[in-house]
């Protein structure tokens, strides 16, 4: 039986680092596409915040404390990286680029990637699966994922 000709995309990523690849299902094999990381949102909190915080006067008394920053730098990292990654993929949808895509991404990117995933990527969108893979190299994401798109 041939193999239908379609575009299938694969999306492995967590909210610090992701790859994109195009299943090659003639070859058997994953083609890179592209590799995006944010080392902001990566990084520890303390390395990325360096000086000390700013001070302010006690609205109670004489005294002054520290103030507490209103968002965390590396949740706000983070953040912009999962909707680097949406805008790509709704760029490359709306270009036709893919067919089929299919998203393997830590638990809570894939529920922020989801939310702001555009109406035309959902309706390429074959498969999602909340799994942390980002740490596999490219035979062992063959191996471990291989089936899903090659016939045995």
């Amino acid at each position: 039986m041939p193999l239908e000709k379609k575009t299938i995309w694969l999306l492995i990523a967590d909210s610090a680092k992701a790859r994109l690849f195009a299943v090659d299902r003639r070859e058997r094999t994953l083609r890179p596409m592209g590799e995006w990381q944010d080392d902001v949102a990566g990084g520890k909190a303390q390395e990325i915040v360096a000086d000390r915080p700013g001070r302010t006067f006690d609205s109670g008394g004489p005294g002054r404390h520290a103030m507490e920053p209103s968002s965390s730098p590396k949740g706000v990292a983070k953040a912009r990286f999962v909707a680097m990654l949406a805008d790509h993929l709704e760029d490359e949808a709306k270009k036709n680029g893919f067919d089929e895509l299919h998203l393997v991404a830590a638990p809570r990117t894939l529920g922020e990637l989801r939310e702001l995933l555009d109406p035309a990527v959902k309706s390429r969108l074959a498969h999602e699966e909340a799994k942390d893979l980002t740490q596999l190299t490219k035979p062992e994401l063959e191996k471990l994922l291989g089936g899903r798109f090659w016939p045995v």
